[in-house]
């Protein structure tokens, strides 16, 4: 066993040997054909150009390894609830408080503009909702149709202005905004639930609804 041994350790020192005596060899051949190897310049550029594709090898491996990550995150899914529920749930009452609080008429010691501004991100994020449907019987129909993402679409535009305009305390870019807002809702619910706004989903409510 232990000559067998001996016999692989020598032939694995031999093959290292002749490895490298190759090397060596090939070596004085490509300096003898081209003399310009040999100068230090050369060996110094060679070496930049070999860190340079090992750079480009590591960036690519790691650009390949995150795009499992970026499939994952980008996955779409859909929520639990339907759009309807969406709608009277979140929307309705976050459009309310914007729309009570653009109302000239309010005493400005009653207008909380943090809240205002809450209620206008919580519009903002409605939207990821409202364009992916849930488990409404309408909302696959709902989602394929252009007038109804443009509608959505004018519906956070108004949102973001509400937001800005809260944060920089103008009460007159919340009352475009709150136009705006009624703009969108009125025209989507005309064409989509001209007959039933809620869908079977009501809440009480202290103040009447602009959306109703």
């Amino acid at each position: 066993m232990m000559a067998k041994l001996l016999k692989s350790k020598n032939g694995t020192i031999k093959l290292v040997r002749s490895i490298s005596l190759g090397f060596t060899k090939s070596r004085a051949m490509l300096m003898n054909v081209y003399p310009a190897v040999a100068q230090p310049s050369f060996r110094k550029q060679a070496l930049k150009l070999i860190l340079l594709g090992m750079t480009g090898l590591i960036v690519g491996c790691t650009q390949t390894l995150s795009e499992p990550m970026r499939s994952r995150v980008n996955t779409p899914f859909t929520p639990d609830i339907s759009i309807n529920e969406v709608m009277v749930g979140q929307i309705d009452h976050a459009a309310q408080f914007i729309w009570d609080a653009a109302n000239p008429d309010l005493n400005p010691i009653n207008r909380d503009w943090q809240d205002v501004e809450h209620h206008a991100i919580q519009l903002i994020a409605s939207r990821a909702a409202m364009t992916m449907g849930g488990t409404g019987v309408n909302d696959a129909m709902w989602i394929a149709q252009p007038t109804w993402r443009r509608f959505v679409q004018e519906m956070n535009d108004a949102s973001v202005l509400a937001l800005t305009s809260a944060r920089s305390r103008n009460l007159d870019s919340l009352q475009l905004a709150g136009d705006r807002l009624v703009e969108s809702c009125e025209g989507c619910h005309q064409q989509y639930k001209p007959s039933i706004p809620t869908g079977g989903y009501f809440r009480s409510r202290s103040r009447p609804s602009v959306t109703n």
